[in-house]
């Protein structure tokens, strides 16, 4: 066995592009370090995955089933659920979104919805925007949905577990400009977010806590920026620095096809939250103070944007 190190911050689609061309399928072991040669330096578990290392570019390059084809596309068969890959899990439906008819839900920012056939709904963003379901979610629970865009600049992104810090409905208050700063910064709400369609639509397939109170240095967040003083601008950008450990990357992106649909399931059962994209466990987290009841809202704030979801629901994992 050999090792190999790659910076890969630079690179222009994932980290999987950065493994030497070689014949054949390979299996790789790998961590990711993150903040490397800083106080915050941290890693990631060691995985492993069979590599179709002769795929293009933007090509399904990561295969964890057997018999993948030459060009490298992702056969259809599942991935292997091992104790590192650990399945979905079943249960009963306890809400089944009906997205021919969203009248209740509740919009932040400027936007529009579209029915489309097949009980399809787009979500169109005018500026920035999220679009909150109407049901309030109490875990453990598993959400279950299939989304999508055709547009290669989307920013889409799931607010899930979404509630005020105080136990109060976010659908109790506005917020009209829908921006960042309104559930990162404001200590009203609390919220998990995961970035949707990962990598070739400009997502960002992360991780995040947000909400709740602010350490001290953070505080200058809440400013606007074009409030910002010369002499704060550099504070600012410091703290939003320091801010983005509380962003947890994925560990498992894929290159993401246009106009493909993907399955999201985000399990919330106490402190145990976990994301699957198409079967593949992407995000385990473990929080110590879980979120465990709010909403579920669809994040967009690229202008002129879509995302299309479809087979929206919730389901009650088996004990």
């Amino acid at each position: 066995m050999t090792g190999l190190v790659v910076n890969v911050s630079k690179l222009k689609l994932n980290y999987y592009t950065a493994i030497a061309p070689a014949p054949g399928q390979y299996q790789w072991f790998w961590r990711v370090g993150y903040d490397v040669g800083t106080k915050a330096e941290r890693w990631t578990a060691i995985r492993e995955r069979n590599f179709i290392v002769t795929a293009p570019e933007g090509a399904r390059a990561v295969v964890v089933a057997t018999g993948a084809k030459e060009d490298g596309t992702q056969v259809d068969t599942p991935n292997d659920q091992t104790t590192e890959n650990p399945a979905p899990p079943e249960g009963e439906v306890i809400w089944q979104a009906d997205l021919t008819d969203t009248t209740g839900w509740k919009w932040d920012g400027e936007a529009s919805a579209e029915h489309l056939e097949g009980g399809v709904l787009r979500v169109n963003n005018t500026t920035r925007s999220v679009y909150w379901a109407d049901e309030m979610l109490e875990g453990p629970v598993l959400i279950d949905m299939e989304v999508r865009t055709n547009d290669e600049l989307c920013r889409a992104i799931l607010f899930f577990m979404a509630d005020g810090v105080n136990g109060e409905d976010i659908f109790s208050w506005e917020r009209p400009a829908a921006d960042y700063g309104d559930y990162a910064y404001e200590n009203t709400m609390r919220l998990y977010t995961a970035g949707m369609m990962r990598e070739g639509c400009g997502t960002e397939n992360n991780f995040r806590f947000l909400g709740g109170e602010l350490p001290e240095h953070l505080q200058i967040l809440r400013v606007p920026a074009p409030d910002l003083t010369e002499e704060q601008k550099p504070l600012y950008k410091q703290a939003f620095a320091d801010f983005q450990p509380y962003s947890i990357p994925s560990t498992g992106m894929d290159g993401y096809v246009l106009g493909q649909w993907q399955r999201y399931q985000v399990l919330v059962d106490g402190p145990l939250i976990r994301v699957w994209v198409d079967g593949r466990l992407l995000h385990e987290v473990t929080d110590d103070t879980p979120m465990t009841r709010g909403r579920v809202g669809f994040r967009n704030f690229r202008a002129d944007t879509a995302v299309e979801v479809r087979n929206l629901r919730a389901i009650r994992p088996a004990e």
